[in-house]
């Protein structure tokens, strides 16, 4: 999304071709850090192949980044591992999402590339951590069919990735968990605040333990068991969601494990963290501001 950012327009051509198409942009998705394009040229379609989106590669197997980085105009292509499966900030969004981690080479210019294992897709090169050395990140399958069906769920339009709308605390302190009268083997988080712009505010209460989130287990420090020997934050399970649906939570409260419905919805933030494609409302001209003044 980033490499579409604001723009006034946009041109594409393949691999091996000198001409130029013009692209238009359908959806734009800066959380996820992913933008939906279309020619309208059907000359650009003639011999291309689509390739599969599918699979979520094991820790250390080999992908390939294709894409067009810093240092020349040809297609360049780089090998590396999947390194580490979690969690992690998207700095074009502002957002925590899920991101695989790879030590393949991935410079600016590789954004929007595809990640292949074998014959398919498994990801988008995006984002490189420029204080560390052969540390990407690619958006992984989840994240990219949850922005598909989002589109699909509203005829193209796209509305986002839930939260929860809570805060909250770890529960590894066997002192505070007996101050809660928690049974021995219960697992959860301590909620400390829940938003109103949130149906959580509702159903929720600070003091609140959370145990579990779709009847999956969530543990002291916040994770649940994503795959064998990998654990990641529980706020995955809420941003595979989408606006509108109802989760069933279970938490633990004044000496009750209750079950209760929360629907979830996308962030609402008085003061949006990211205003990308949107025109200024003010004006700056010869050091003086110009903007329309409130009723």
């Amino acid at each position: 999304a980033h490499a579409v950012a604001n723009q006034v327009a946009v041109k594409v051509r393949k691999h091996g071709s000198a001409q130029r198409y013009t692209a238009r942009v359908l959806a734009v998705g800066h959380e996820c850090d992913i933008a939906m394009l279309t020619v309208d040229d059907d000359e650009f379609w003639e011999d291309v192949q689509p390739l599969e989106i599918n699979g979520l590669p094991a820790m250390q197997e080999s992908v390939m980044v294709v894409g067009f980085p810093t240092g020349g105009d040809n297609v360049c292509v780089t090998k590396g591992v999947v390194s580490r499966i979690d969690r992690s900030n998207y700095s074009h969004g502002r957002t925590t999402l899920l991101a695989i981690q790879v030590d393949a080479a991935i410079n600016s210019g590789n954004s929007g590339g595809p990640v292949l294992l074998g014959d398919h897709v498994v990801g988008i090169a995006f984002q490189c951590l420029t204080s560390g050395e052969n540390i990407g990140y690619i958006i992984p399958v989840p994240v990219i069919n949850h922005f598909l069906e989002d589109l699909e769920r509203n005829s193209g339009k796209y509305t986002g990735f839930c939260e929860l709308g809570i805060s909250w605390q770890s529960l590894e302190n066997p002192d505070m968990k007996a101050a809660l009268a928690m049974p021995k083997k219960m697992t959860g988080v301590y909620i400390t605040k829940t938003e109103p712009m949130y149906d959580s505010h509702k159903q929720l209460e600070a003091g609140d333990v959370l145990t579990h989130f779709n009847g999956v287990e969530i543990a002291d420090d916040g994770t649940f068991l994503f795959r064998e020997a990998v654990r990641i934050n529980f706020g995955h399970l809420v941003s595979q969601a989408f606006h509108g649906d109802v989760a069933h939570v279970k938490v633990w409260r004044n000496g009750q494990h209750l079950s209760l419905p929360v629907q979830l919805s996308t962030p609402q933030q008085l003061v949006p963290v990211h205003s990308h494609d949107v025109r200024p409302s003010y004006f700056i001209y010869g050091g003086l501001v110009f903007t329309p003044l409130t009723s």
